[in-house]
């Protein structure tokens, strides 16, 4: 025969629970409500802030790959004429779209 019933037995019989297995019986359906509603609170909460820090890292992205774009054109238009002819002039898509449908 055991001395002791485990704690997560509840305990010896007719002996009160541990104070840290104790629980309460007694919770009320809104307090499971707010309970599953805070947590999904701070769900969204925490989604949110992972979604701006994904913003934020693919704008400085752009930024830099906008910011690459420009010194290849520069490069680009600073290198010599081949074959001694001009260089025609660089224009980004949207001033050929512009050129060919008006």
């Amino acid at each position: 025969m055991w001395l002791h019933y485990p704690p997560h037995w509840g305990g010896a019989p007719g002996k009160p629970e541990p104070p840290f297995n104790r629980r309460r019986k007694n919770i009320t359906d809104e307090e499971k409500i707010n309970k599953v509603l805070h947590a999904t609170a701070d769900a969204i909460t925490r989604h949110s802030e992972v979604l701006h820090a994904t913003a934020d890292a693919i704008t400085r992205h752009s930024d830099y790959i906008l910011a690459e774009n420009k010194k290849d054109l520069a490069k680009e238009q600073e290198r010599p004429c081949q074959n001694g002819r001009e260089r025609p002039e660089i224009r980004p898509p949207a001033a050929y779209a512009r050129q060919a449908y008006g």
